[in-house]
């Protein structure tokens, strides 16, 4: 594991911890498993490759686990959408490019953006602790 993934996880759920998302976020729009696009935002990702793709493996360990919250955290981190406009999309589907299953869709009724964003906090966490399992598994072989 890096050094800077490990800096990132010693504190737990932090500030730094959530920078290193959202700038694995920005790699993964623009530089990484999505591939190059041709246009930039002006956003640049401070993280390097190694970094990103341990990241890029707990979030497929998320997909796997826990599909909703993955899809969730993709919109926001990923995709760059707000609360509002992930609850929108979730609601509405509106732009018909999230493949949203059928129990997402049923359980919405009551849906908020605040609501939205205690489950991408939640998807966060988990992440945490796949990146910290990793780590010990790593330290113990």
């Amino acid at each position: 594991m890096t050094r800077e993934l490990q800096q990132a996880i010693k504190d737990g759920y932090s500030a730094e911890f959530c920078r290193l998302l959202m700038n694995y976020g920005i790699w993964s729009r623009y530089f990484g498993c999505t591939g190059y696009k041709s246009h930039h935002e002006g956003v640049m990702a401070v993280i390097d490759d190694d970094t990103a793709l341990q990241i890029d493996k707990a979030v497929l360990a998320l997909k796997r686990a826990r599909p909703n919250l993955y899809m969730l955290f993709r919109m926001s981190r990923i995709n760059s959408l707000s609360e509002y406009a992930i609850m929108n999309e979730i609601k509405y589907n509106t732009h018909n490019k999230f493949c949203l299953d059928a129990e997402l869709k049923r359980s919405v009724k009551y849906l908020n953006a605040q609501a939205v964003r205690e489950l991408i906090v939640h998807a966060e966490k988990m992440l945490l602790n796949i990146l910290e399992e990793q780590l010990r598994e790593e330290l113990h072989s």
